[in-house]
């Protein structure tokens, strides 16, 4: 704290809502809290005549229905004056958390039970959200990593012995606190966090705070006077497995043969994103939506996460032997957690392999560190949106044209998904001209 403060000489007063009216008017408390009013209505009104402003009270009142009206003001203000001392009392014990106070008295005067404390509130909500709940790629990942965020927030608060019951205690100081807790968190090997994993989670702390918001446990007013800084990242948050599979990568994989029929619709799923460039969470859709028109394969679909319309002509001829011929447009059903244990083995098997230099800055560290890692440990669902921008990209398309198959708002977006290196266009040339069988045969020509 910055300033004295001292919660027991804290003080408060009445005042008439309109103390010249000939009407029954409200009456509310007032409160001057670190050097900000407050306003707590009280719920009871009074006759201005029938009120003493000197002592802050209600008369007794001529007619006996005055006289039972103002006994229940005069209870009421007890009751408010009671809340206002055992809000002190809790100011006391807890100096930083003035706003947190202010709802839980807020809260109580207008006798709402905290029975939910926030962060098992939150806990529910993202479990009854049904746009993660109801998609079927998203159920044991988004929402498992959600909630598994919700439990770094309670560890972090039960450690610093911070009482959380009301969202508005969540203040810019708190996120200052989390912050530097996190820094100094490590994994199992005894390695600290990555920066770029620190600085998803307090995404992810804003996010729940949005909810909070939308559903009136915290103000807009509030969320907006808290500010999260992240900490700095030398690495791009994209380049930390920003790997890819080329088409001579992709065609092994399609040839292999899988050791179970999971393996297979696992590796075919990934194919499938490696050349349509959509998200894990949208494979569904893509063959729901895919229908020929005219002789042409047409992808037509919504996206999940950004709600983006596209419609575009299946561009490789792989993908729509797969979609059309295989499965005929109904494509698995299977959680992108299952995708990513799985898929690493599975290209691992398919020959997928060489040396990827992997840098992430950890923090505590000053630079990043420089990790020696092959090539199908670090392949991941997200592989499959990378590689197919990076595949076209090395054929000369343009990122507004590939946006148009992605989804991408700008091409500047697109352009942080091309993974390509001159080595890489080396590879493909090379392969187009001595070794065709590894290209990925295009049939969206009309470019």
């Amino acid at each position: 704290m910055n300033k004295q403060f001292f919660p027991y000489e804290l003080k408060c007063h009445f005042n008439l809502r309109e103390p010249y009216a000939l009407s029954p008017t409200s009456i509310y408390m007032v409160a001057t809290i670190g050097g900000r009013q407050f306003k707590f209505a009280s719920g009871v009104k009074i006759y201005p005549s029938q009120w003493d402003f000197t002592r802050q009270e209600a008369l007794s009142g001529i007619t006996a229905s005055d006289r039972a009206n103002n006994l229940i003001v005069s209870q009421r203000l007890i009751e408010m004056k009671d809340l206002f001392n055992t809000f002190k009392r809790r100011l006391n014990n807890e100096p930083e958390q003035i706003f947190g106070n202010i709802e839980w008295l807020r809260m109580q005067l207008n006798n709402k039970e905290a029975d939910i404390l926030p962060l098992q509130w939150l806990q529910n909500d993202i479990l009854s959200d049904k746009e993660i709940v109801n998609n079927p790629s998203l159920p044991n990942c988004t929402a498992r990593q959600l909630l598994h965020d919700i439990e770094k927030l309670e560890r972090f608060c039960n450690e610093k012995k911070i009482k959380l019951t009301c969202f508005s205690m969540i203040d810019t100081q708190f996120v200052k606190q989390y912050t530097k807790w996190l820094e100094k968190q490590t994994k199992r090997n005894g390695e600290h966090l990555s920066r770029s994993y620190v600085n998803n989670l307090l995404t992810n702390l804003h996010s729940f705070l949005r909810r909070a918001v939308n559903s009136g446990k915290m103000s807009q007013e509030h969320l907006n006077q808290i500010i999260i800084t992240k900490i700095k990242n030398k690495v791009d948050a994209n380049s930390s497995n920003g790997v890819f599979l080329r088409d001579d990568e992709i065609t092994k994989l399609a040839n292999l043969n899988c050791s179970c029929i999971t393996d297979e619709m696992i590796r075919d799923l990934f194919i499938i994103e490696c050349l349509t460039g959509q998200r894990i969470s949208d494979i569904i859709k893509v063959g729901s939506g895919s229908q020929n028109q005219c002789g042409v394969a047409i992808v037509d679909m919504v996206q999940q996460k950004t709600k983006a319309h596209i419609s575009f002509a299946m561009p490789f001829a792989i993908a729509h032997e797969i979609i059309f011929n295989k499965y005929r447009c109904r494509l698995p059903s299977i959680s992108r957690d299952t995708i990513n244990r799985r898929i690493k083995r599975i290209a691992q098997s398919a020959g997928i392999d060489g040396k990827v230099i992997i840098k992430k800055h950890l923090c505590g560290e000053c630079e990043p560190l420089i990790v020696n890692k092959r090539k199908w440990e670090c392949i991941t669902t997200h592989t499959g949106r990378r590689s197919f921008v990076s595949n076209l990209a090395i054929r000369g398309w343009s990122y507004e044209l590939i946006a148009k198959y992605t989804g991408h708002r700008s091409a500047r977006m697109v352009e942080r998904y091309d993974c390509s290196t001159l080595a890489d266009v080396a590879i493909f040339k090379n392969n187009v001209k001595n070794n065709p069988n590894l290209i990925l045969k295009i049939i969206d020509l009309n470019r």
